[in-house]
């Protein structure tokens, strides 16, 4: 993504060719795969505890499933070490700054 950040700066100061004169961006564009449908999902994750009101309630699954992982602090069936678990946690929980945060990596990343 640095690289691509820089290729797109100097497209910008006319110091190198631009995306019609060659194939640069396309190949610093990391998954390309992704953006290629035109659609690009982003993953929000509430909170393991919701606010509603003034009452803060313990979100869980009725079911109590054997392979379902239930780590503490964590929304029911994620693990903590999961791209978009480390984000929501990063993000307080927060569905706006986790859009935000995975739009900006997905920007930065050429989609």
């Amino acid at each position: 993504s640095q690289l691509l950040y820089v290729y797109n700066s100097m497209v910008a100061d006319n110091q190198a060719p631009g995306p019609d004169e060659c194939n640069l961006s396309k190949l610093l564009i990391k998954k390309a795969g992704k953006s290629q449908s035109g659609v690009l999902v982003i993953t929000v994750l509430t909170s393991p505890y919701p606010k509603v009101g003034n009452k803060v309630q313990k979100f869980s699954c009725q079911w109590n499933c054997y392979y379902c992982p239930n780590e503490p602090g964590q929304p029911r069936s994620y693990l903590h070490d999961e791209p978009s678990v480390l984000r929501a946690n990063r993000n307080d929980f927060d569905p706006v700054r986790q859009f935000t945060d995975r739009a900006a990596t997905l920007a930065m990343n050429g989609h």
